[in-house]
Order: C-alpha cells, then structure tokens, then sequence
C-alpha cells in the first residue's frame, strides 16, 4: 500500500499527527524526502502491555464493550477530507473512524 501524498498533504493543513499503533502484513511503502521537505512526522507507539492486550481481546469478543458509545462515525477511506473536516468541526463527534481495510 502506498501512502498517499495527497492525503498527507491535507492532513498537514490540520496539523494532523501521524502515530503507528499496529503492524500490518502489507508493507506501506513512502518517500522519506516528502515526509521531510513538508515538516511531517511518524511516531510509532509500542507501549502496550499483556494485560492491554487481553483486555483489547475482551473488548472486542464481548457485547458488553463501550464501542458504539465511543465511535461516533465511520468514513471509508475515499472520504478522508469530509472526516477530518468532521472530526475538526463537529463537538459532538468523540471519534471519527476512518475505515482503511473496506
């Protein structure tokens, strides 16, 4: 998958921040230079512990969990502009979720 320019481009108008929680099994592939000469970053995350993660797995294997509360909207992700534009605006919104994998 290819990391578009374009998308990154609006999200820096929002000062957007770009953070990796997961690893995939599909290489995402970027140009460092554009990362550099537009002032972007990465920051990859690697604090989780056991306990979040069978935790993570109760969450989500029990109809028990806080999710539909929490997610406010699902995008895919053609309508990434109208989400972040959603996401910035709307006080209502406690997450805007962008769907990667539709």
């Amino acid at each position: 998958m290819d990391i578009d320019q374009q998308r990154l481009a609006f999200a820096k108008k929002l000062g957007a921040k770009f953070v990796v929680v997961a690893l995939g099994a599909t290489p995402v592939t970027y140009k460092p230079q554009f990362l550099a000469m537009n002032e972007l970053s990465f920051l990859g995350s690697a604090i989780y512990t056991a306990a979040d993660i069978k935790e993570t797995i109760h969450n989500i294997t029990n109809l028990d969990n806080h999710f539909p509360e929490i997610v406010s909207v699902h995008y895919p992700l053609e309508q990434t502009q109208v989400a972040f534009e959603r996401a910035n605006t709307d006080k209502e919104a406690i997450k805007v979720v962008i769907d990667v994998n539709d």
